[in-house]
């Protein structure tokens, strides 16, 4: 709710409303319904179809969902996809921001599968789901008029999907044609493309195979001349910033040509858009709360002695408490009435994110550090007995504390999507209690932010993860945010990183993460009168400051959040999200070097606390590594439904991973654990004794009767009797046998109780005149 987006906000009504207008005049009237697609007879629709470097993608409206005020379907080859938006008439007075909400939906009709539940129907949002559905957020909500506090709600369903593509980029796509078609105002439309960087070229809308092989993943969204949204994910080890920033300029000219074919749309269509009041507060307003409001806050922003999160947080709660009760008190009295809350609410945000905003564009921040600076930072590992691996990671006041569990394949999170794979054998779990922010809330599942968050961060480390046929085991990484002032999923891939290698985990190297952010430069006209008519221009280059590792009040106030996690090589996991409508690309390419700088810092601090993965050399170090079984005896060491390997595991707590090559591999939580279960399972794997073989043996014991024979191959133990060692009669074993002699027996059978029977004699030929007579 800057200034200069607000002001922003008489060109954007401008453009969307009738020639001349200004956001001024469209304060009065009600709004007007939206128009219908009733001309179109019904199964008829509009289409416009554009081809993207040899890629069709067709967009179609007036089809479906007639009655909802815009909804599109985008088709991709046989990939489908569907999205509606509607929005409410009423403005929402006690709303603080735009009240927008966005879902995605896959069924498994759209595969032609039906759901493997009880009820047989899909249930609630999938992680899947909720991660596609916070990317379409991104992208489309700097379209909005900041002050445009109308419900609404876009909803992408997946009509039908060939399993060869992904869904995303096709619904964001969908979303903006949606949006241009209806009557909400709305500053687009956008164009949105995924790309894939393989062996150094870059791939329009790759398929899931080449995904799998590229060293890049990039969904990429922007309007004609701006970027909105970034989501990517590098592979082994992360990409450079150049190749990064190719992909960008490459992505964005795809970007660009899904443009004309919705404003084509627009105009075959010809629906004008809702004239509607949009929040924004009365310069007598802003100058009101201005003169109360700077005063209260200087002190805070401007201390000698930097504030922790916690004080300063609850000093401008106070400062904003005041402030609105005189102006409340002194509208009340001059006026007769208060002002709207929506109105004052914003008209405080404005003020103190303004004060903030010219802090930084005068080159200093409010804790005293240099734009480029980061925050204090410490680190340490292994902190916390029993667990596999663990770290505390803290920059400034934002800490994160991370563990790390091992499992067997089995263990593998099951995913149970349209397209994708089916299974992930790396895990990472953010979680973000109340008392981070030393709140007070009532704890339930997972919100949308933790699940983002833990996608992210887990994004990032599956660049570094081991092949699966180095490190043949899942892992489950829990990262507890214990105290956040901003950039807390950075913090999270740090602690992850430090304690995947506490746990041994053979990463190929740290990663680290860290957050870049922005605040630009006001419009001329706003520095030089506040109340200026004139509206704001969007068009100019890069008029503003980048900050390294943003806290939450530079992240609220300010226009970027760009978080950038990667190693030394290059970078493994990005997200952008802005305010403005969109952001030159070079602003994003100067701020990976921002990061890049930053990021370097963090990991000469990691190879300090923990260069490598953890060997064995502390008690309770975790230890990983296989033992060979034949394949044909595989069956004994699982038993049936796994029993055997089920009941070693809950025997010495370690996980194992049968391979059906014959390799059994064993992550146990210390040496002696790890010994144990490969003692445990060389014994299960031995061969069975079968009647009739024969079998190099050791004796292990005499006795009066015989001796007890254990196989030299498998550790059987049988019992050969004095009458089975020799033809003839044998007076003592102690005459013929000693304890450690190798021989060769044969079985010959069991007991009753199923001991082996082995037989020296059966394996001597007989003497000359010989029987059994002479026994």
């Amino acid at each position: 709710m800057h200034s200069y987006l607000l002001r922003a906000g008489k060109s954007f009504t401008s453009a969307l409303s009738q020639a001349g207008r200004r956001q001024s005049q469209l304060v009065s009237g009600a709004c007007t319904h939206s128009a219908s697609l009733s001309t179109l007879a019904p199964g008829e629709s509009i289409q416009e179809e554009v081809w993207v470097r040899g890629q069709p993608v067709c967009f179609e409206v007036g089809k479906l969902a007639r009655l909802a005020s815009g909804a599109a379907v985008v088709k991709m080859d046989n990939t489908h996809v569907m999205a509606t938006a509607v929005s409410q008439f009423y403005l929402d007075e006690d709303s603080t921001s735009i009240p927008l909400q966005v879902e995605y939906r896959e069924r498994l009709w759209a595969v032609g599968r039906i759901p493997n539940t009880f009820n047989r129907r899909e249930g609630g949002p999938k992680e899947r789901e909720v991660l596609i559905g916070r990317a379409i957020d991104r992208a489309l909500r700097p379209l909005f008029h900041p002050g445009y506090f109308y419900e609404t709600q876009v909803i992408h369903s997946v009509l039908c999907a060939d399993g060869m593509q992904e869904t995303d980029a096709a619904c964001i796509n969908a979303a903006s044609a949606a949006l241009m078609v209806s009557d909400i105002p709305w500053l687009g439309p956008l164009g949105c493309v995924r790309v894939a960087v393989i062996q150094g070229d870059c791939v329009l809308f790759p398929s899931l195979a080449q995904q799998e092989e590229a060293e890049l993943n990039l969904l990429y969204a922007g309007t004609a001349d701006k970027a909105l949204m970034v989501e990517a994910s590098g592979s082994s080890g992360g990409v450079p910033e150049k190749v990064f920033a190719s992909s960008l300029r490459f992505a964005h000219e795809a970007a660009v040509q899904l443009i004309p074919p919705q404003l084509k749309l627009v105009e075959r269509i010809g629906r004008p858009k809702r004239v509607m009041r949009l929040v924004e507060p009365s310069p007598e307003l802003l100058e009101d709360v201005r003169s109360i409001l700077t005063p209260l806050t200087s002190n805070i922003l401007h201390s000698l002695t930097p504030l922790d999160k916690s004080e300063r947080s609850r000093g401008l709660a106070r400062s904003r408490k005041v402030a609105g009760d005189r102006v409340k008190e002194k509208y009340s009295s001059v006026f007769g009435a208060e002002p709207a809350k929506a109105d004052l609410f914003t008209a405080l945000n404005h003020v103190e994110g303004q004060m903030v905003r010219q802090q930084i564009l005068a080159g200093s921040r409010c804790d005293g550090r240099g734009l480029k600076s980061v925050r204090p930072l410490y680190a340490e590992v292994g902190g916390t007995p029993i667990v596999h691996g663990s770290s505390i990671f803290s920059r400034g006041d934002t800490q994160a504390m991370a563990t790390v569990t091992v499992g067997g394949m089995d263990d593998q999170q099951k995913l149970d999507s349209i397209v994708g794979q089916g299974s992930k054998r790396l895990m990472l779990h953010y979680s973000f209690p109340p008392y981070a922010v030393n709140e007070c809330r009532k704890l339930g599942g997972d919100s949308r932010r933790e699940i983002g968050h833990g996608a992210l961060a887990e994004n990032a480390l599956l660049g570094v993860l081991p092949s699966e046929a180095t490190f043949p085991f899942c892992v489950r990484v829990n990262s507890e945010i214990t105290g956040s002032n901003g950039s807390s999923s950075m913090a999270a891939v740090c602690s992850g990183s430090l304690a995947l290698m506490d746990a041994g985990i053979p990463m190929l190297e740290h990663v680290a993460g860290v957050s870049v952010g922005l605040v630009m430069h006001p419009p001329v006209e706003e520095t030089s009168e506040e109340t200026s008519n004139e509206p704001a221009s969007r068009e100019s280059s890069f008029p503003g400051t980048l900050l390294t590792d943003i806290m939450g009040l530079e992240d609220h106030h300010g226009d970027m959040d760009f978080k950038l996690a990667g190693t030394r090589q290059g970078i493994t996991a990005a997200q952008l999200d802005i305010k403005p409508a969109g952001l030159p690309l070079e602003i994003l390419i100067e701020a990976l070097d921002c990061a890049r700088d930053a990021r370097l810092e963090l990991l000469d601090l990691f190879s300090q606390t923990l260069a490598s993965p953890r060997d064995a050399t502390r008690a309770n170090a975790p230890k990983f590594g296989s033992v060979t079984v034949e394949k044909d005896l595989l069956g004994k060491v699982i038993g049936p439904q796994g029993s055997n390997v089920k009941g070693i595991e809950r025997t010495t707590g370690a996980r194992i991973t049968v391979n059906k090559s014959g390799l059994v591999n064993i992550f146990a939580p210390s040496q002696e654990a790890f010994d144990q279960t490969a003692a445990l399972v060389t014994e299960a794997g031995v061969p069975e004794i079968r009647v009739g073989s024969r079998y190099l043996g050791k004796v292990m014991s005499l006795k009066d009767f015989g001796a007890i024979i254990e196989v030299v191959e498998g550790s059987a133990l049988g019992l050969l009797h004095i009458s089975e060692i020799a033809h003839g009669h044998t007076a003592s074993v102690n005459d013929v046998l000693i304890v450690g002699q190798e021989l060769e027996v044969q079985c010959i059978g069991r007991d009753p109780r199923g001991n082996v029977k082995f037989s020296r004699k059966a394996l001597l030929p007989v003497p000359v005149g010989f029987s059994n007579k002479n026994r």
